[in-house]
């Protein structure tokens, strides 16, 4: 069964994509890519079939340890922004480990200094409210995330903000650098979090530290989100990928069909309470207000944005 829901956005069908590009060997790696870097005589060194790697990759994908694959998010120059060839890149990946039965656990990662700065700001300042409900923009996102069965692990080093942010709670537990934090700013832009974020975080901290963070906009530390159990398990800065990589190979060596049915049985409890088309109602609501329009264009014109000029929720 695949376990992506064939929910998408606007342009690009998932099914677009190929499942894979041709192999290249170890030796390439270190020129090509920066994903898995790991010590030589680590036991998760790279395999030489594993890499998959094109000009055009936005989401690099490797396998260091039998069972478990990584996904590396790969636009450094955007600060691994979500853009959507991005999602439809990361989901159709997703789609196939889902039927691929040689992977047990996912990973999902990002550069040294940014996990993911969240959305494309160039991109949805394009989209108004009726743009955003028409395409269902971040449905894709939050429905293949919450119908992956495998276990699926974030291991951050550096910002994980906004969708990025979103992404890694969307994760089934977050393993995090010294040097990682989180925040969920888009109210400084005029927009709430759209995929998830608003649930997901109030479930996993509780309401009052959920709106200290979404109504200031506030980051917090890789330390202050194991406190809360946010965070699983913190490593050394740089070694949050090879950590997370061998947490992940531990649960590949389990009874697959075991820890599907556990993580299905979690997750329904986690969903109860949860409204996620609630949240992404006012998402696209706000989309349409004048305060997303300031706020947008206060950010890509690098100034302090004017509320004033922007009545509260007008069209």
């Amino acid at each position: 069964m695949d376990a992506i829901s064939g929910h998408h956005l606007c342009h690009t069908d998932l099914r677009d994509f190929p499942a894979r590009v041709d192999n290249i060997e170890p030796t390439e790696l270190a020129t090509t890519t920066t994903l898995l870097n790991l010590p030589t005589t680590s036991r998760l060194q790279p395999r030489a079939r594993t890499m998959t790697i094109t000009e055009a990759d936005l989401v690099l994908s490797g396998t260091p340890s039998p069972g478990v694959l990584v996904l590396q998010l790969n636009r450094p120059d955007k600060r691994n922004a979500l853009s959507q060839s991005l999602i439809n890149q990361l989901l159709g990946k997703l789609r196939d480990a889902s039927v691929d039965e040689t992977v047990k656990a996912v990973v999902v990662t990002g550069s040294a200094t940014f996990f993911c700065a969240g959305a494309d700001i160039k991109e949805i300042s394009a989209l108004d409210g009726e743009g955003a409900r028409k395409c269902r923009y971040l449905e894709d996102l939050c429905h293949g995330f919450s119908s992956f069965r495998k276990p699926i692990f974030a291991a951050v080093e550096g910002m994980a903000l906004g969708g990025g942010f979103e992404v890694a709670l969307a994760c089934d537990l977050i393993f995090a650098s010294e040097s990682a934090n989180f925040g969920l700013p888009e109210v400084k832009i005029g927009l709430i979090p759209g995929a998830g974020g608003t649930q997901r975080l109030t479930n996993s901290m509780g309401k009052y530290l959920a709106m200290r963070m979404i109504l200031f906009g506030a980051t917090i530390t890789s330390q202050e989100a194991l406190h809360h159990g946010l965070v699983a398990e913190i490593f050394p800065a740089g070694s949050v990928l090879e950590g997370a990589v061998a947490k992940a190979a531990q649960v590949a060596g389990l009874s697959s069909t075991a820890v599907q049915l556990a993580k299905e049985a979690i997750c329904r409890s986690d969903n109860l309470g949860r409204d996620d088309e609630f949240e992404r109602s006012l998402y696209y609501f706000s989309y349409g207000t004048a305060h997303k329009r300031e706020g947008i264009a206060a950010f890509l014109e690098k100034r302090a944005p004017d509320w004033r000029e922007a009545p509260q929720g007008s069209p």
